[in-house]
């Protein structure tokens, strides 16, 4: 569904970001505590710029990337992980921090990697989506059971 964020978010967005997008940008609430933008930067790489729907603030931004930059710790591990398997890496999206942000430690939290990847079922049509979390050194984290929001692979 369409969802238009606030104008703090909207005028933010427009200053620190509008001039490096190619085409048009496409809004979402993210577990209704963030605004993510979607947009393709001027380079022609997917992109997200997301805010905190409470303080209206940049949170992170999300760089999707090409094949040839995924990186070699990740490849590795689905490779060991889904031995023998057939699998397609749907994404591979790096978000690194807004410099402002703090983590619990009071230090700017580090980059992370998120990764999609999809398995067809046998004996059936159906596709299954494995959703993980690796660190910025490439070892996995975490695992996800939900896409991120409504334009996450579904």
């Amino acid at each position: 569904e369409k969802f238009t964020p606030d104008s703090v978010i909207l005028a933010d967005f427009n200053k620190t970001t509008g001039r490096r997008v190619k085409g048009s940008v496409e809004w979402v609430m993210r577990n209704n505590d963030y605004a993510v933008a979607y947009y393709t930067n001027t380079q022609g790489v997917k992109s997200e710029s997301v805010y905190t729907l409470d303080n209206k603030k940049p949170y992170m931004t999300g760089k999707t990337l090409v094949k040839d930059r995924y990186n070699n710790g990740i490849l590795k591990y689905l490779a060991e992980k889904f031995n023998g398997e057939k699998y397609k890496i749907e994404k591979m999206v790096v978000y690194e921090y807004n410099s402002k942000v703090r983590g619990a430690d009071g230090k700017k939290p580090k980059p992370y990697t998120y990764v999609v990847i999809s398995q067809k079922v046998k004996g059936t049509r159906d596709v299954k989506y494995t959703r993980m979390e690796f660190d910025s050194r490439g070892q996995f984290t975490n695992l996800l059971a939900q896409p991120l929001d409504e334009k996450d692979v579904q």
